[in-house]
């Protein structure tokens, strides 16, 4: 877990801006279910900047999904505005093995 979290961290970090700094952090967990012997991945974005506007996630070059409603609102996740230290978590299903996470921003 902590090789995964090693690369989906620097594909992050990478993938987040085109500026030499970041205007997002990303942190990645894994979780197994137990009701399908299944894991998934948490993906929580945090803003580096006063305001930035997530418009989206893209997994392994769009390979890869993840879920784009809140669970109980059905309100979608993306695109959203976080102020600085505000975060949101997005989880990745499929049995994908995260290889790479790129987070496009309002600024790039």
């Amino acid at each position: 877990m902590n090789k995964v979290l090693s690369i989906a961290m620097l594909a992050g970090f990478l993938g987040a801006c085109s500026d030499a700094e970041p205007q997002v952090s990303i942190e990645v967990w894994e979780h197994s279910t137990r009701h399908t012997n299944g894991t998934y991945f948490v993906v929580e974005i945090t803003s580096l900047e006063d305001q930035v506007a997530v418009e989206d996630m893209i997994v392994n070059r769009g390979n890869c999904d993840y879920s784009e409603t809140t669970p109980y609102s059905r309100k979608p996740y993306l695109p959203t505005d976080l102020n600085y230290g505000e975060s949101i978590e997005l989880k990745v299903y499929d049995d994908c093995s995260l290889t790479e996470i790129e987070v496009v921003t309002d600024g790039g």
